[in-house]
């Protein structure tokens, strides 16, 4: 606890307000909270670097007589006292893409949001049009219904399957997480005024990663140069709206924008499972992949294996789902023509091999194969198929 009394110091206004107990119960209690934990998910607006100069932007700055500190905590405590939320968000991406797929050369696709809490127990559906995930503390539903599709997986963390958007399914944290990172963040820069009624946030943040191969540059907010926006309510202190930027060159172009926010839901109805979509348990990842070999000998093992469908090969590197189904469908069969040299890029612990398939059609696909480390230490596909 002492190593974050520096911290509280550096907190306190450079001008005298006359904050009440309570509102510094519930800073310290935000404070404390993250104490007793080792780490912090990856979430959609915070890029975790560190310096306490950035704090000292934030927390201190006082426009117009206003604490950035006391409007952060307050309006993190009118999150945490709401049961249920609804929520209308617009993503650059494709209907029927992952949640995790953002490109800032699509259009803007509406995600329908709803939260409904039950003491600590939450359940939320987000449906983007093609693609609709559902879930709860146990069980994580996802399916395309025009593929008639889905998949079940039981107490699935969402990071695990939405990515940075999980993020938007406890709203209180993007305020909560972004009053604790801010204090480790030495690349980002603060802006906070007060227009009207309203309180604009800007944060400003360099991309994280590596990037000496820029291929994952701008395919995510985290692996982006980004401007994140919070308007606030100043009379109630409700988050009103948010959005996130690219900055692409010098041109800004908005890719997440959240344009709705219902606040007060308790009894949020949310989907049923569509009839007529079959879902195929998935399990943990337990495949061994394929060990003794460098990423790009893992690359080539498999995409080789495609022509005779080695299943020695494929049953350690791919999900048997996908291996049976799509990959069966359009792959088997396909004569690997070249393979390049393995590169990393970005945040993401995955490593991207380029290769060229001639497909049973006599068509040609060029593109990057995704691998990782599977959890026994050999190759897996995750990607780029």
């Amino acid at each position: 606890m002492e190593e974050y009394n520096d911290i509280k110091d550096m907190m306190k206004p450079r001008r005298d307000f006359a904050a009440s107990n309570e509102l510094r119960n519930r800073i310290d209690s935000v404070l404390d909270s993250y104490i007793a934990k080792k780490k912090s998910p990856r979430w959609i607006w915070s890029l975790g670097a560190t310096c306490v100069a950035a704090a000292v932007l934030i927390l201190i700055l006082v426009p117009s007589g206003i604490s950035a500190k006391e409007i952060l905590a307050e309006t993190l405590n009118t999150l945490l006292d709401t049961d249920g939320i609804k929520m209308t968000v617009e993503v650059r991406t494709l209907p029927m893409e992952n949640f995790r797929y953002i490109n800032i050369d699509e259009d803007f696709v509406e995600h329908n949001i709803s939260i409904s809490k039950s003491d600590s127990t939450i359940s939320w559906c987000i449906d983007k049009g093609g693609r609709t995930a559902m879930g709860n503390d146990k069980v994580v539903y996802n399916w395309i219904k025009q593929l008639n599709i889905g998949w079940r997986t039981n107490g699935l963390d969402p990071n695990e399957m939405l990515g940075e958007m999980a993020i938007l399914l406890r709203p209180e944290k993007i305020i909560e997480y972004e009053l604790h990172n801010c204090i480790n963040n030495s690349e980002s820069q603060y802006n906070l005024v007060k227009k009207g009624g309203e309180i604009i946030l800007t944060i400003h943040s360099q991309p994280q990663g590596d990037f000496r191969n820029p291929y994952m540059l701008n395919t995510s907010i985290i692996e982006s140069e980004n401007d994140r926006r919070y308007v606030i309510d100043a009379a109630t202190k409700h988050l009103k709206s948010a959005s996130v930027s690219i900055i692409n060159g010098k041109k800004e172009i908005e890719v997440l924008k959240i344009t709705d926010i219902g606040y007060g839901q308790t009894h949020t109805n949310l989907k049923t499972l569509p009839s007529g979509v079959r879902f195929i348990d998935m399990p943990g990842n337990s495949l061994q992949g394929l060990t003794g070999l460098t990423a790009t000998e893992a690359a080539s093992a498999f995409l080789n294996a495609l022509e005779t469908w080695n299943e020695s090969i494929l049953d350690i590197v791919v999900d048997e789902n996908f291996k049976n189904g799509i990959y069966k469908q359009e792959l088997k069969g396909s004569v690997l023509v070249a393979v390049g040299k393995s590169f990393s890029s970005g945040i993401e612990g995955a490593i991207y091999v380029p290769y060229v398939l001639r497909l049973p059609d006599g068509n040609q696909k060029q593109h990057n194969l995704v691998l990782q480390r599977s959890s026994q230490g050999g190759w897996i596909v995750v990607g780029g198929l």
